[in-house]
């Protein structure tokens, strides 16, 4: 059993929903704005590129 007793229900629940991933590319994209996009489907061509080359 996870030792989450401690952790406030209210924590708990953020810490699992995902918000803290999606506020890290959040506060990413605002930093590098447009270059950020750029990279990002740079990088999901790349990933397709190497899922389909099988």
């Amino acid at each position: 059993m996870p030792d989450d007793q401690d952790e406030a229900p209210a924590d708990l629940v953020l810490r699992n929903s995902g918000l803290e991933g999606v506020t890290r590319i959040l506060e990413s994209v605002a930093s590098e704005g447009a270059d950020w996009i750029r990279h990002d489907q740079e990088r999901r061509e790349r990933w397709a590129s190497r899922l389909f080359a099988r």
